[in-house]
């Protein structure tokens, strides 16, 4: 069992990112950010913000991207959840000792992330992350790119 330290985010996959921030900006009130791309991973991803919660929205900019094959296979919605932990590896290898299996990792410099296969987790994907040398947050990361 893998000691997380609470929702840091949840992932919503979606075919048009502008129309998706609008929404909850209307809808809930919501702040957004300012759009990022992920060109390698083929999508751009932009956060949006209602009180505590904060909704990575992921748009596929890629026919290859994982985010496009996501979309043609379950449509648009959740995508992930993402849990902060305070050890990255130490929770990788708890969980992969649990049978779930790594899809793989990223690191931006700012945030430390690992993705789990969504076979035996309900068809959601499960994404640990790590703030090395921070007590930070994708909360953190919005206040600071607004």
């Amino acid at each position: 069992m893998i000691k997380a330290e609470g929702l840091d985010h949840i992932h919503l996959v979606v075919q048009n990112l502008k129309q998706a921030a609008s929404f909850f900006s209307q809808f809930l009130g919501a702040k957004a950010s300012k759009v990022y791309e992920s060109t390698e991973a083929g999508f751009r991803f932009q956060f949006v913000k209602t009180g505590s919660v904060v909704i990575q929205l992921m748009e596929p900019t890629s026919p290859d991207s994982s985010i496009t094959r996501f979309i043609e296979h379950w449509g648009e919605g959740i995508h992930a959840l993402s849990f902060k932990v305070a050890n990255l590896e130490s929770a990788i290898a708890e969980l992969q000792a649990q049978g779930l299996k790594l899809l793989g990792k990223s690191d931006s410099g700012y945030i430390k992330q690992a993705h789990f296969n969504p076979k035996g987790t309900f068809n959601l994907t499960i994404e640990i992350c790590e703030y090395p040398g921070k007590p930070g947050s994708i909360m953190e990361l919005f206040k600071k790119n607004l």
